[in-house]
């Protein structure tokens, strides 16, 4: 998408600073046709408009180390890979917790994909992961649901009484997603 066009929807429909994300695939990051310089400059003129570049999938692909190092990352996605075993895994935390050491040492905010079990979520918390989406936060959600969720700024959590967990993002105000989730505090 041409930078003009990202800038035209920000300004048309008044987003507020850092509430685009932009999701790049760890497994294959840029289109081939497009040198790293030059994605590394659009990346970087996209962050100019205020939009957030993430690093989706991490730990699933090759290309991710060259990315960390070279491209204008403002978040690290893990993988659902790196979370399923967690809870089982001694191997699979000690690689799970250093990566969000680095993205914590990169001041990035971290993401961890397919969080379906508290044991999941207590185990991420305890390494520094600022953020998860999956089962253990809220399943799909109609169109209705989502758009209310939005609206009233909280989404429904599973097993969970009230009106549900307020989720920000960005560093405008309140934009509230239902799949992605700040790690609760205990």
């Amino acid at each position: 998408m041409p930078l003009g066009t990202v800038e035209g929807l920000l300004t048309r429909h008044g987003l507020p600073s850092g509430s685009l994300i932009v999701e790049l695939a760890d497994s294959d990051p840029r289109d081939p046709r497009i040198t790293f310089a030059e994605l590394e400059q659009r990346l970087a003129a996209l962050r100019r408009l205020g939009v957030r570049i993430a690093l989706d999938g991490f730990g699933s692909g090759h290309a991710a180390i060259d990315a960390l190092r070279r491209l204008p990352v403002d978040m690290l996605k893990l993988d659902h890979g790196l979370v399923e075993g967690i809870v089982e895994s001694a191997r699979l935390r000690k690689i799970t917790s250093g990566l969000l050491r680095i993205a914590g040492d990169l001041g990035m905010q971290s993401v961890a994909e397919g969080v379906d079990h508290p044991e999941q979520v207590q185990a991420l918390r305890s390494m520094g992961c600022t953020h998860a989406q999956g089962a253990a936060f809220a399943g799909p959600l109609d169109e209705y649901r989502l758009r209310r969720a939005l609206v009233r700024g909280t989404y429904p959590m599973p097993g969970a009484a009230g009106a549900g967990v307020p989720v920000t993002a960005g560093n405008g105000p309140s934009l509230r997603s239902h799949g992605e989730t700040p790690i609760p505090p205990p």
